[in-house]
């Protein structure tokens, strides 16, 4: 292996023979090699009528399983080749890189809609940016192994897809403040230190700026109103970047610290409630298994105060991730003695003040609610919104991210019932739901240990002065207590959202290991959705009629 690879990655010889010889490592070892059986004869035959799916009925499925699945197959088969000499694998990885440099385009459909076909080549979105970052990394790391018009091809598609394309032109996402300019940016710059070091000089302004508004996109406390997903993208990816970018500077450049940069990376422990349950407020996910040991590895090693109980994962998902970058990060970066679950859980408050969530850990509980406004990042009409949950997950449950079409990303997104405030846990005026924009807002009254007040009133279309929403915490569970200034004239619904099929006990409700107390019984509906991993889901919505000016349910959590 060619010397210069030391440079990107530590001792990188030596990493690979503790892989392949370490019992930590055996069972993803094990996975990688299970995951590449699996897939290697998948149909990922990228045609005409799968492209179309998405213009002519909304859905990115048809399309973007079989694109990923390419780029799945790439990182499974570089990896293996990293690890072993085989000759299957490297003409799997050889294979792999003949069909992603044959691609019309780098683009997804859903991300072509304004685009002209003469662009398709050279248009940028955040999976053309990353497909040219995992052609030239798998060029960088594999050197001479790989044929030489095999490399050729790389150093041509990436030249003229990306370089020339970007030093052509601005695109649309350099200024936006969402994680676009993370993924798109750190790509990029990553693609040149890997393949034209060169003329990364060129553009290594223009990326710093680019990476100004990704870091906009976080609160200066740290926070990320996107969700726990969308987090764990941008700043990996940023992670990524900003290690190759430490490198290749000997040391000159270092974007991996700062006051606001060491507050995201301690994002993850505020927002992981217990085990692998999450707040999924927005398109957020409400569970997070560890799966990529490379960045809780990263995260442990580089930055004071991560601590999370997590148990070291069985699997890591080799076969559904689809970025070979972080294939091969979750194997380099790994660090086994990060893991833990006798780590102590987090007792006690944590309150983000910009996106105005509040979040509580008890010993058998963990409770997060939000203020904020209905114009955030991935945004779901849900101000006021909130989540209870124990060892057993979410119970008063935040639904997260829907399946992702063009529908939910038109405007028609607040008629789904996942962004629109009529499948959250908030209540329900005329039968009308909250409305869009920064001016449906909370006002936040009170923040304390055990007690979080807001106003609500602003969030909805009504002619009600004043909602005031109090979230009182007990070491037993909490009690919720919302006060209308008056109720005269308006049908008021007090809804509740579960995952867990609730069961009415008398006149409670139990849900899982909490039960419900306002001495009224609701009435319960079933709706099943589809989530973000395209699957149907059952959903219940739990609705009080509301017949005086103040609502109080007691929740009370068993064991």
């Amino acid at each position: 292996m060619e010397m210069n690879k030391k440079i990107f990655f530590d001792d990188l010889e030596q990493k690979l023979e503790t892989i392949k010889t370490s019992s930590f490592y055996k069972p993803y070892t094990e996975e990688l090699k299970e995951a590449y059986k699996t897939d290697k004869d998948a149909d990922t035959t990228l045609d005409y009528a799968s492209f179309m799916c998405f213009y002519t009925t909304g859905s990115r499925q048809e399309y973007q399983s079989k694109y990923f699945a390419r780029r799945r197959k790439l990182g499974q088969a570089l990896m293996l080749c990293l690890l072993y000499e085989d000759k299957e694998y490297l003409d799997a990885l050889c294979e792999s890189i003949w069909e992603i440099c044959n691609e019309i385009t780098w683009v997804v459909p859903a991300h072509l809609a304004n685009i002209k076909v003469e662009d398709y080549r050279t248009h940028i979105d955040l999976f053309a940016a990353e497909t040219a970052h995992y052609l030239a990394e798998a060029d960088y790391l594999m050197g001479d192994r790989l044929p030489a018009r095999i490399r050729e091809l790389i150093r041509h598609e990436v030249k003229t897809r990306t370089f020339d394309a970007f030093e052509s032109r601005p695109y649309f996402w350099e200024t936006l403040i969402s994680n676009w300019p993370g993924g798109c940016g750190c790509s990029i710059g990553m693609a040149y230190l890997c393949l034209a070091p060169e003329r990364f000089e060129n553009v290594k302004d223009r990326l710093m700026n680019i990476l100004d508004y990704f870091l906009k996109s976080y609160g200066d406390d740290g926070s990320n109103t996107e969700g726990i997903s969308y987090w764990e993208y941008g700043f990996w990816m940023y992670l990524n970047f900003a290690d190759m970018l430490y490198r290749h500077s000997e040391g000159k450049i270092d974007l991996r610290h700062g006051e606001k940069i060491d507050k995201i990376a301690r994002f993850l422990q505020k927002i992981v409630m217990r085990g692998n349950t999450a707040v999924s407020f927005s398109d957020g996910s409400r569970s997070y298994a560890f799966q990529h040991i490379g960045l809780f590895g990263y995260l442990t090693t580089n930055y004071q105060g991560v601590v999370i109980q997590a148990q070291v994962p069985k699997k890591i998902g080799i076969a559904q991730c689809a970025k070979p970058a972080w294939i091969v990060r979750d194997f380099l970066w790994a660090e086994p003695d990060c893991f833990s679950p006798d780590n102590a859980l987090d007792i006690g408050m944590q309150y983000l003040e910009e996106p105005q969530w509040y979040m509580v850990k008890k010993e058998n509980y963990s409770f997060a609610a939000k203020g904020g406004h209905n114009n955030e990042g991935h945004n779901h009409n849900d101000v006021g919104n909130f989540i209870l949950a124990t060892d057993k997950g979410q119970m008063i449950a935040d639904l997260g991210a829907m399946e992702y079409t063009a529908m939910c990303f038109s405007n028609h997104r607040y008629t789904l019932l996942q962004n629109s405030s009529l499948g959250h846990s908030v209540p329900i005026i005329d039968g009308m739901a909250q409305g869009c924009g920064e001016k449906c807002h909370a006002n936040v009254l009170h923040v304390s240990n055990n007690k979080f007040v807001l106003e609500l009133q602003e969030a909805y279309d009504a002619e009600i002065p004043k909602i005031t929403r109090t979230f009182e915490m007990r070491d037993t569970g909490i009690t919720l207590t919302d006060v209308y200034d008056t109720i005269e004239g308006h049908e008021m619904t007090e809804r509740f959202v579960a995952i867990v099929e609730p069961q009415i006990e008398g006149r409670n409700v139990r849900i899982g290991n909490i039960v419900l107390y306002t001495g009224i019984l609701p009435e319960i509906t079933k709706e099943v959705l589809r989530n973000k991993s395209c699957m149907e889901e059952e959903v219940w919505l739990i609705d009080y009629k509301v017949t005086d000016n103040r609502f109080v349910m007691k929740i009370e959590v068993e064991g």
